[in-house]
């Protein structure tokens, strides 16, 4: 099923955060949850987890000071990234993907079964490139 794979959600909405965990559960995947962008970057960098979703608005700090942190860090320059977020305007595509992220999902246009088939999708891209 999902081999044992570890996906990080950060995301600050209690509701958002827990459906996206059950649904990523339901399909094998072991989640770890951060409910703000700080602790979501240390959960990361401690933990590395197979690919990581985040929003980009949060309180304090926001998503795209993840990333920042994340392509600082030698394990993170490779980490896979599925940006969730509302924010569907082109600059902040763009500006995500100054990042290299992997996916740019609006949360409004995707249902949690198109999040766990692309979640799916990123990490069977990646067993491909295994030798």
């Amino acid at each position: 099923m999902a081999n044992g794979r570890t996906i990080l959600i950060i995301e600050d909405e209690a509701p958002a955060i827990f459906s996206i965990s059950k649904a990523l559960e339901l399909s094998g995947y072991h989640v770890l949850q951060a409910f703000s962008a700080q602790e979501g970057a240390r959960l990361a960098l401690e933990n590395h987890p197979d690919l990581i979703i985040t929003d980009l608005v949060m309180p304090a700090s926001s998503g795209m000071d993840v990333l920042k942190d994340l392509r600082r860090d030698i394990w993170g320059k490779n980490a896979k990234v599925i940006v969730f977020t509302n924010l569907s305007g082109d600059e902040h595509k763009a500006n995500a993907n100054k990042y290299q992220v992997d996916k740019y999902l609006i949360k409004t246009d995707t249902s949690l079964k198109d999040l766990t088939e692309c979640v799916s999708q990123l990490l069977s891209d990646n067993d491909a490139k295994q030798p």
